[in-house]
């Protein structure tokens, strides 16, 4: 499991009109009550944010995993204003990087960066794309978080014949492709934020030149595509050009979680995103851009 990102402690700033801090703190978070001119309701949640892995347009380089923060467990809350949006970034589809997450928070956004494409050359991103011939993949954590978001994609192989490297995930770099085998996708991370540990931001694995595809080349841990589109903000596989014409992948989409203590009651919107209070806090889950109020 990563670290945790230690943010700063958020707090209303000066110019904040109608906000109270009411140091009631309980269990690591802190409820804010009303202001005096009836503003919305102020709360505190640690956080899951995943951003969208990185695509493939037809080639053998893979898409990273999208970019992966947490404060969860011990990490400092962050301050969310009740009717707040929450935007969960969509996989990268062709040649595209993976879109980002961001929660809006009172002090300023909190985003994870999408994941880099798969192609020659590869992009940057959360985590890195892996490239193909004898290129390098992307680099990883776009964002220049001081907790790392992801990690490289990896290096083409240098034959010339066009095995992609894998592509990086949250948990590991992608491995370099070599003359005869394409690279592994790097591993994604889990965390247990909605009360049992899922993996995510998995990097895609490298495909092959032709015929040459290596089928033994996984994708990474937590959604990372192999010859197929991604999952859970996992790169999306590179593809083989035999014995098949190449189709695009897609990587896959991202998430983002929220929680804070049972006794305050979340609803959000659209009716695919859902609450959860099975694990001793209420939980929001986002698998789709929404809003959230309490």
């Amino acid at each position: 499991m990563r670290d945790v990102d230690n943010l700063p402690f958020i707090t209303p700033g000066k110019g904040s009109k109608n906000k109270t801090s009411v140091k009631t703190k309980s269990f690591g978070y802190q409820i804010l009550g009303f202001g005096s001119g009836g503003a919305a309701a102020i709360a505190e949640f640690t956080y899951l944010l995943v951003a969208g892995g990185g695509g493939n347009s037809t080639s053998p380089g893979p898409g990273g995993g999208g970019g992966f923060r947490t404060t969860y467990p011990g990490g400092t809350a962050i301050e969310i204003q009740s009717g707040a949006t929450i935007t969960v970034g969509s996989g990268g589809a062709g040649s595209a990087n993976g879109a980002d997450s961001t929660i809006a928070g009172v002090a300023g956004d909190v985003s994870s960066t999408g994941g880099g494409r798969g192609a020659n050359p590869a992009n940057p991103g959360g985590s890195g794309g892996g490239t193909y011939g004898n290129g390098a993949g992307g680099t990883g954590n776009a964002g220049g978080y001081p907790v790392s978001e992801g990690n490289n994609g990896g290096h083409g192989a240098p034959n010339g014949r066009g095995q992609g490297g894998g592509g990086g995930g949250a948990g590991g770099a992608g491995t370099a492709a070599n003359t005869s085998n394409a690279g592994s996708g790097g591993g994604g991370s889990s965390n247990s934020i909605t009360g049992s540990p899922v993996a995510f931001s998995g990097g895609g694995a490298g495909g092959g030149h032709g015929s040459q595809f290596n089928p033994g080349s996984p994708g990474g841990s937590g959604g990372g595509g192999a010859d197929g589109n991604g999952s859970n903000g996992g790169g999306a596989g590179g593809t083989k050009g035999a014995p098949s014409p190449p189709t695009s992948r897609t990587g896959g989409d991202g998430r983002v979680v929220l929680r804070c203590p049972s006794d305050t009651t979340l609803t959000v919107a659209p009716g695919s995103n859902t609450v959860e209070t099975g694990t001793g806090d209420s939980v929001a889950i986002f698998n789709v851009t929404g809003t959230i109020s309490f």
